[in-house]
């Protein structure tokens, strides 16, 4: 992928075209090939957004706004092409671009990683504020659709045996829509925090590969969100997990979504400080290949996540060189 990002700094036209390019062809392999091209989809999307964001941090603000602009163009002119209109090709750029690019200007300022990372952190956040006022509680919307889509899949025996019997239990059915109903608008709001801090990941990387070799490891090791923030994190998980247990479900479903985000930015120190340890203590790059092969399951997300939170009072990379 580092060729693509090279070939993409020819210019702001060719970065555009580039950027425009991978963005469409993530959202028709997500539409076409479904489950099977979902992955496929979501690198490709980061690459799109990691291009916009390299632009920035490379050649400044001007030169970013000026490639976001020109991708507009190309954005609309192929949404008009397929019977779309020019609303779709800005909400593109807004949801994709807009959040990594706001944090490769802070990346580029205060040369920051962790405070970048926090700043995407707080959009997404802002993000789940802002649903929460103008609809109230979502989870009331979520299990509507939801359980429309269940009834639908009912109706088509998508969960039936062979032998006709019922795969899953009708009240298990509706138990797993009410609880992925309440997690829904924390999974969208930290996919797309996922989505922002990869691609500014990717970009920065690109950028010490290109311009400064062995410079994103170093930022990267040593990344640490501190303790206000760390404490903060976990008091509003703990404050949920109480919550939880009180079956207060509606006032739960804010706080759900809000630390869904914030165990997603500490992941990121927890991985910080794998990474930091397999490096100073010699380890095989194996060790790094299980831990994100393990990361499939959201227990290995939660450990990171504890691991990253904790490394803010036990300084546990400096202990690992000792």
């Amino acid at each position: 992928m580092l060729g693509i990002a090279r070939f993409a700094m020819r210019g702001q036209v060719t970065a555009a075209s580039v950027a425009s390019a991978l963005l469409l062809f993530g959202l028709f392999a997500a539409v076409l090939l479904g489950a099977a091209g979902a992955v496929l989809s979501f690198l490709a999307m980061i690459a799109s957004c990691a291009i916009v964001t390299l632009t920035f941090l490379r050649q400044g603000e001007r030169a970013g706004l000026q490639v976001t602009a020109a991708g507009i163009i190309m954005l609309t002119v192929a949404s008009l092409m397929m019977g779309g209109g020019a609303l779709q090709a800005l909400l593109l750029v807004v949801t994709f671009w807009l959040p990594a690019t706001v944090g490769a200007v802070v990346l580029r300022r205060y040369i920051q990683l962790e405070l970048a990372l926090l700043v995407l952190a707080g959009l997404a956040i802002a993000g789940v504020l802002l649903v929460f006022v103008f609809m109230g509680d979502p989870t009331t919307f979520w299990e509507a659709r939801l359980g429309q889509w269940s009834e639908d899949m009912v109706n088509a025996g998508a969960f039936k045996n062979p032998d006709g019997t019922d795969l899953v239990a009708g009240e298990k059915l509706s138990e797993f829509v009410s609880v992925l109903a309440r997690s829904l608008t924390g999974t969208m709001a930290v996919s797309l925090f996922w989505l922002a801090s990869l691609s500014l990941l990717l970009a920065r990387f690109w950028q010490a590969r290109l311009y400064n070799p062995g410079g994103f490891q170093l930022e990267f090791h040593a990344l640490e969100f501190g303790k206000p923030a760390a404490a903060v994190a976990l008091g509003v998980t703990l404050l949920s997990m109480l919550m939880a247990r009180s079956n207060m479900l509606e006032s739960n479903a804010l706080l759900l979504a809000v630390t869904m985000v914030l165990v997603a930015v500490f992941m990121f120190q927890g991985l910080a400080v794998i990474h930091s340890l397999v490096k100073s203590r010699s380890m095989s790059q194996g060790w790094l290949v299980g831990i994100y092969v393990l990361m499939m399951f959201i227990h290995t997300m939660a450990l990171l996540a504890a691991l990253g939170l904790a490394d803010n009072w036990l300084n546990i990379r400096q202990k690992g060189k000792q």
